[in-house]
């Protein structure tokens, strides 16, 4: 489990570094209001993508999870599971390409984020992580996001080459979709389905796909509300804060490796105990890491957006303080869904709780964005993530005990806080660089990460 665990941290890592590494030359080539085109379209190509998956690659983990050790229904499962999803893309491609031809703005951008749009039907990474198998996947990936940086370091000169960054980003997902689709042989084979057997899954796949279509619509539809209701000037500030959020993502990508074996327990007649135990322990490793993520990326953001993305997106630093409260409430929706809702199967209670959360974020958006731009976004995605998240824990409550699980881990709050104290404290008396940020970084991390080892010690003693 731990070097599963550490393969997945890793491409998540990898993943969230490579665009915080490339945003600050992106910034000063392309500017504010080219990188709010191109997180516009991206949008609106990221809705498109959704259709072409409707759930099946969640879904689709979760069954290869379930009959891992049987080759047979291994190779039933993927059939039917990836013969839906192409006919997904295909409906989804007509869809997009009429959208692109009748589209009035950025019709060529429209049409070159396309071939992102292929990317999706040929994505297999769901069948690897659903026999455990991180380490192919999170290889390629990891090699193809450091190739896809150093293209855009040696092809992306300047405001003009919106285009030509589009289409490496574009490019990028497609070529490592189908090496990693290269890579089954021998893990699966295609076999005749009767149709209405690929068609069977579509309902529980889409059930299980709600919640996530709710953080998706989060994701693009404030994108999409601030270009139309704004400026293009908001979309690419509130873009680039939202890169400052690299330790959400690994967050996310860490306690989605413990989906596949909560999967498995849930299924045993015995397993009810030992998943619960499992979800202890998922709850404290998150609370772990995700509270200094959260305070720590608070105490420094105004500073370290003018210096690490330059002056012209100041304003970025101020969303990001903003959007750090989401680290958090993120962490716990996530332990909950991943660790106990999917594999016990309450796909309803994420349905319901999704579309509240839809309607919810959207009536906010329209309310707050022409009032505060940006700021409107940042304020309607935390309120909408704490609803959803006080919905999830008064639904789960009594199987999980998950209060009582944070509240046996609050010393890691009172250890945050300290942090979050002692950094912000330094940088009202250090100057303002990135060497100076670095500084204060280490700092937190030396002070939480002791007040940590110190506690671990005794309670181990205790």
């Amino acid at each position: 489990m731990k070097s599963k665990i550490a393969w997945q941290t890793l491409l998540s890592v990898v993943s969230m570094l490579t665009p915080v590494i490339v945003s600050p030359y992106l910034t000063r080539t392309l500017g504010a209001d080219r990188l709010g085109i191109y997180a516009y379209v991206f949008a609106i190509e990221g809705y498109f993508a959704l259709a072409a998956d409707l759930g099946l690659g969640l879904y689709g983990n979760r069954l290869t999870a379930r009959c891992s050790g049987d080759r047979e229904k291994l190779d039933r499962v993927f059939s039917e599971v990836f013969s839906l999803k192409f006919l997904y893309l295909l409906v989804a491609v007509a869809a997009y390409a009429a959208f692109a031809f009748f589209s009035a703005r950025y019709r060529n951008l429209v049409w070159l984020f396309g071939i992102a749009l292929l990317a999706t039907g040929c994505d297999s990474s769901w069948f690897y992580y659903g026999l455990e198998q991180f380490k192919l996947p999170s290889v390629r990936g990891i090699a193809l996001k450091l190739l896809t940086c150093v293209f855009v370091f040696v092809i992306v000169k300047d405001e003009n080459d919106l285009w030509k960054y589009a289409l490496i980003m574009a490019l990028s997902p497609l070529a490592g979709n189908l090496a990693l689709f290269a890579g089954m042989k021998g893990r699966a084979s295609f076999i005749k389905i009767p149709v209405r057997d690929a068609f069977s899954h579509a309902v529980p796949a889409f059930l299980i796909f709600v919640p996530f279509l709710m953080q998706s619509i989060f994701h693009y539809a404030d994108k999409i509300m601030l270009n139309l209701m704004y400026s293009e000037r908001e979309v690419g500030l509130y873009a680039t804060a939202e890169k400052g959020l690299v330790s959400q993502q690994i967050l996310s990508g860490f306690v989605w490796v413990f989906m596949p074996r909560m999967s498995a327990l849930a299924q045993k007649e015995s397993g009810a105990d030992e998943l619960k135990k499992k979800l202890a322990s998922l709850c404290e490793l998150t609370v772990l890491f995700a509270v200094p993520a959260c305070l720590g990326t608070m105490a420094i953001a105004r500073r370290f957006a003018p210096l690490f993305w330059g002056a012209d997106f100041t304003e970025s630093g101020a969303l990001l303080s903003g959007l750090s409260v989401n680290i958090l409430i993120f962490a716990f929706i996530m332990i909950l869904q991943t660790g106990y809702i999917l594999p016990v199967g309450r796909e309803k209670l994420l349905w319901r709780t999704g579309i509240l959360g839809i309607v919810w974020n959207i009536g906010l958006n329209a309310w707050l964005i022409p009032r505060y731009g940006a700021m409107g976004a940042v304020a309607a995605t935390a309120l909408t993530n704490a609803g959803i998240l006080l919905i999830l824990v008064v639904c789960c409550q009594e199987k999980t005990e998950i209060l009582q699980t944070v509240w046996g881990n609050r010393a890691f709050f009172v250890f945050g806080l300290a942090m979050f104290a002692a950094v912000a404290a330094l940088g009202k008396c250090l100057p303002q660089t990135m060497v100076m940020i670095l500084v204060q970084v280490g700092a937190g991390a030396a002070l939480y990460g002791s007040a940590c080892v110190i506690y671990f010690r005794k309670r181990r003693k205790g």
